[in-house]
């Protein structure tokens, strides 16, 4: 089997976060990754693997300490050890961009035969890290989450087991790890923010906090903001208060989990259809990327066409053809017992519903649309 080469592993991105949001855990904890807690494995092979805590150690300590190398290692070294390839997209995906719908459209993935196309795309400073095998990295990652705050005005199931907002200690903690990101790593060089992705930007009183008062002479560096979030909150009233965020969030994301209003109010707890309708109307318009995802699950497989439908009626009305759609499989993120997760995980082989699924799949998804960067998955090797 060819090696690969993750450029988002060796420096390009940091996430400060959380692994999930099952019950009981913090909802601020300061913890550091070097990409989506999901995609990673620890030791053990649980999900996640933590390079360190911004409350525990300094920042070189975190982006270039044991774990942080050792991390680094694997990769260099093809192995992957600390990678859950099937859940990652972009080690599912060598040959295509998992990146779909971002401006930051070339694959953060290649085989080492197509190295120099990673050079080109990704940067120069990867050719000498992979020639010199170096796992200290001395630039800022290029990429900063903002992940560390899961309070979120919905409680979907498939994230977590009830509504979660920070309280009043774990705000002051939250302010702190924000002030800490923005003078020791944002403002050392970060091109893009990603805010959010497990709770919601406009949820969070901290990361609405920032939205507010962000204005780009601030941060030079940083060309982009993508935002994540399950779009009930984000009003017309709301971003125009915004202001300082007009033309630099080219990218966002927003959760639905479902193509009919039944389907959605059931999935995505606290959750209002008719409202999220009318914000869909309005959001696309003020980006240049936009995009609806899908946890695909038992619940909701049937209405893969719906959310099909609903992107080109979106287009239509707000005249946005950069659309995109995401479908990825549900991920126990130890929110449902074990025989709830099995029974909604329709992915699996063994689903007495598993064949049913892959025709839908199948029938309305297919590699084509994924090298057009409109239509994406996680599920590829499901793909005929």
């Amino acid at each position: 089997m060819s090696r690969k080469y993750c450029s988002i592993g060796m420096g390009d991105w940091v996430e400060v976060g959380n692994t999930g949001a099952p019950d009981g855990t913090p909802v601020v904890n300061g913890d550091v990754y070097p990409c989506c807690p999901g995609w990673l494995l620890d030791k053990d092979g649980n999900d996640g693997y933590v390079f360190g805590n911004l409350f525990k150690e300094s920042w070189e300590e975190v982006w270039n300490g044991k774990k942080a190398k050792s991390f680094r290692e694997s990769i260099l070294s093809g192995d992957f050890t600390y990678c859950n390839d099937g859940v990652c997209p972009h080690l599912q995906n060598v040959h295509s961009n998992p990146n779909v719908g971002s401006e930051d459209s070339a694959p953060a993935v290649r085989k080492i035969e197509d190295i120099e196309l990673l050079y080109k795309e990704r940067g120069e400073h990867h050719r000498n890290i992979i020639e010199n095998n170096l796992v200290t990295m001395k630039h800022a990652p290029m990429v900063v989450k903002l992940d560390y705050d899961k309070s979120c005005n919905l409680s979907c199931p498939s994230c977590r087991v009830d509504l979660q907002t920070a309280n009043r200690e774990e705000l002051v903690l939250a302010q702190k790890i924000q002030n800490y990101l923005i003078e020791s790593v944002i403002k050392r060089g970060a091109k893009k923010l990603y805010v959010t992705g497990t709770g919601d930007p406009f949820g969070s009183k901290t990361l609405r906090s920032f939205l507010l008062d962000f204005k780009k002479e601030n941060f030079p560096s940083v060309e982009g903001i993508r935002l994540h979030t399950n779009g009930i909150l984000w009003t017309k009233e709301l971003w125009s208060k915004m202001e300082g965020l007009h033309g630099v969030v080219n990218d966002a994301e927003v959760s639905i989990d479902a193509g009919t209003k039944e389907t959605y109010e059931k999935i995505r707890r606290g959750g209002d259809w008719d409202i999220l309708m009318e914000n869909l109307l309005y959001i696309p318009t003020q980006v240049n990327w936009f995009g609806l995802s899908m946890v695909v699950q038992k619940t909701n497989y049937q209405e893969i066409p719906h959310l099909i439908k609903l992107r080109q009626r979106l287009i239509e009305s707000t005249g946005n053809k950069n659309i995109y759609l995401y479908f990825s499989k549900i991920t126990d993120w130890k929110t449902y017992s074990k025989e709830t997760y099995e029974e909604l995980a329709v992915w699996k082989s063994n689903h007495i519903e598993h064949k049913k699924f892959l025709k839908i799949l199948n029938e309305n998804i297919n590699k084509n649309d994924w090298q057009d960067r409109f239509i994406g998955t996680n599920m590829t090797e499901l793909l005929i």
